[in-house]
This record gives C-alpha cells, sequence and structure tokens, in this order.
C-alpha cells in the first residue's frame, strides 16, 4: 500500500511569505523609483552631452549655432530652409529622438543663452525634468 504524503504549504507558511514579500517591496520600492528617476536624469544628461557635440559640428560646418530662423535644435535633423545654410548643411547631426530628453519633454534651447547667461557664452540646452516646466523641478543644462 502507497501512502502520499500531503505535500501543500499551509496557510501559516503562505502568509510568512506574504510578510516577507511585504516587508521587501515596502524598504527596497522607494529606492527602486529612485534609482529609476536617476537613469531618466542620466540619460537625459547625456542626451544634453551629445546635443553639445551635434551643435559644435553644426556651428563647423555652417560657420554659427542654428538660429530660431533655421528652426532651432530641429536644424541639427532636418536641413533648413534658408538658402544659405542648407547648402552647407551636411547633416543629420543627431537622431530625432534625442531633441526630447527621457521623460519626452522637449529639450529647450537658446542662442544666444537666456537663462544661464553667466555660465554659458554662445547657447544652452536645457531640460526641465520630469514635469516640463521652468522652476517646477530639477533642471538638467548644458551649454557653450
Amino acid at each position: 500500500m502507497i501512502v502520499r504524503k500531503n505535500e501543500a504549504f499551509t496557510m501559516i507558511e503562505i502568509m510568512v511569505v506574504l510578510f516577507i514579500i511585504g516587508m521587501m517591496a515596502t524598504l527596497g520600492g522607494p529606492r527602486i523609483l529612485r534609482f529609476m528617476s536617476m537613469g531618466k536624469e542620466t540619460g537625459t544628461t547625456a542626451y544634453l552631452n551629445e546635443l553639445k557635440s551635434a551643435l559644435a559640428l553644426y556651428e563647423m560646418h555652417i560657420g554659427h549655432y542654428p538660429t530660431k530662423q533655421e528652426g532651432g535644435l530641429r536644424a541639427l535633423v532636418d536641413r533648413p530652409t534658408v538658402q544659405a545654410v542648407a547648402a552647407k548643411w551636411d547633416g543629420p547631426y543627431i537622431d530625432e529622438e534625442k531633441l526630447n530628453d527621457k521623460w519626452g519633454n522637449e529639450i529647450v534651447y537658446n542662442c544666444p543663452p537666456e537663462k544661464h547667461k553667466d555660465i554659458y557664452r554662445y547657447f544652452e540646452v536645457i531640460s526641465y525634468g520630469e514635469n516640463g516646466e521652468d522652476g517646477g523641478g530639477k533642471e538638467l543644462h548644458s551649454g557653450g
């Protein structure tokens, strides 16, 4: 005669496991969210640095940084309609996705600098962070 042993978990074992999982989520959840946010900040900083390099290459080819008439940062992706610039344009200088920060907000480009005149001489590129508003959170910026 074969006797089968009951292989099911008891209610107390299940509750202990759920308690442990709950404690891990309570203690680790905020850290994971903070690291995810830091990842977006790091990615956006990398985008700003890539934009800075693309702007330097554009300036080397055209002789000046993109103006608003040329399309601002769009001039790094699409050939400007200004004839004198279009003839020298050798882009695209950067991928279109990098015109937005990691939160999906448009990166602000000012030439000449408006917000950080004391830091940058020629241009500034700014991400206003997660909320995408000036003065509403952590701002990331770079420039030349």
